[in-house]
């Protein structure tokens, strides 16, 4: 037995299928409009304090905000302050163009430059635990050693950037040449 539905069947069942939508979207529409014309419940009125109840606090009663680290739970001990120690070592340059890499150039006693980075151990003083704008500290010996770069002037060869050289001074002032080729 074959069961078969015509175009009037087809028809009928779409139409039944419409009617039950329009009638549950009509219902839903309706407890929709029901529920926002019973409004919510009213609110319990809120207690307000006068200016005078409010007490003004120390400065001490937020220390503990402007101490506490909210980036990390456990707090951290605070690093002990490097000490300054004669290593026999001279710190030559720094290198921060790389954050996850910097480097330390540092000369030993007979002149031999070496590179070292974090975590290198330097022969015959210790181990470079990080470098910073304007030095590097070292663990040495369980100590806490800070390494500065050295003050010096410029190497005797170099002329300053606005001065020139000697000999031009000798030389005298300089004619200048116009665009037009006029002396």
């Amino acid at each position: 037995m074959q069961f078969r539905l015509t175009q009037k069947h087809l028809v009928a069942i779409n139409f039944l299928l419409i009617a039950g939508i329009a009638y549950f979207a009509a219902r839903s529409v309706n407890d929709i409009i029901l529920r926002s014309l019973e409004g919510s419940p009213a609110l319990p009125p809120v207690e307000s304090r006068k200016v005078e109840e409010i007490v003004p606090r120390t400065r001490e009663s937020y220390e503990q905000i402007v101490t506490r680290d909210v980036f990390n739970l456990v707090p951290t001990a605070a690093p002990t302050v490097a000490i300054s120690v004669d290593l026999h070592i001279k710190l030559l340059g720094i290198s921060l163009s790389t954050r996850e890499q910097p480097f330390a150039i540092i000369e030993d006693q007979s002149g031999g430059q070496s590179l070292y980075t974090i975590g290198d151990e330097i022969p015959d003083a210790g181990t470079l635990l990080s470098v910073q704008k304007n030095q590097i500290i070292i663990l040495s010996r369980g100590q806490r050693v800070a390494l500065g770069l050295p003050k010096d002037e410029l190497p005797g060869g170099v002329g300053s950037a606005t001065g020139g050289s000697p000999r031009a001074e000798e030389r005298g002032p300089r004619k200048r040449k116009s665009w037009r080729g006029e002396r």
